[in-house]
């Protein structure tokens, strides 16, 4: 640059910062990268805390049935009759009916488990009896050899009179049912004496 122009124009100063056209590309690149990661946010984690909720609130309406449950058969010193039931009506709805059972929808006519299950468009819980069997390999090894007649009366006994109330959950965040866990309750159901 001739000196005359550069005394006009003043001295060439580097160049400082960023200009418009570096801040959108550095926008856009930005954009690019992060994206996919949102998404991938979105798809797995919000997916997994809804899985949380929605196991937490199944798990909170299962005991509260296996409670009620085991609160009736201590009442009428029996197993419920029949010994298997579909029980989501009772839940949602606090659906009344006759018999045995009849206790459970009046268990849930406070909308408990419709508020639990607000969020849950699928739900389907079964209640069963079942036979509960203890086997000698329960019983850790270095006591199983101190009084094998005593441990044989006495598994044989538990087996006899215990048995098992089940219950099943399962439950879907879609049209599906994708989620589920079983409660297994083991109690007396034969009076000791």
């Amino acid at each position: 640059m001739p000196e005359s122009v550069r005394a006009v124009c003043g001295p060439r100063r580097p160049h400082l910062g960023f200009g418009l056209i570096e801040a959108m590309l550095a926008v856009v690149l930005f954009a690019i990268v992060c994206l996919p990661l949102y998404r991938l946010y979105f798809e797995t984690v919000v997916g997994q805390q809804r899985l949380i909720r929605d196991f937490l609130a199944m798990s909170n309406l299962s005991e509260k049935v296996i409670n009620r449950v085991d609160h009736q058969v201590e009442r009428l010193k029996r197993p419920l009759d029949p010994p298997a039931k579909e029980v989501t009506a009772q839940i949602l709805i606090g659906l009344e009916e006759r018999g045995d059972w009849a206790f459970l929808g009046q268990a849930f006519n406070d909308e408990s488990g419709a508020m639990a299950a607000r969020y849950i468009p699928v739900l389907k819980s079964d209640v069963a009896f079942q036979k509960f069997t203890l086997s000698p390999s329960a019983v850790p090894s270095d006591h199983r050899g101190n009084n094998p007649k005593l441990l044989q009366e006495v598994i044989e006994t538990v087996n006899r009179r215990s048995g098992a109330i089940v219950v099943e959950t399962r439950w879907s965040d879609t049209g599906q049912l994708r989620h589920g866990f079983q409660l297994r309750y083991i109690r007396a159901l034969e009076p000791e004496y």
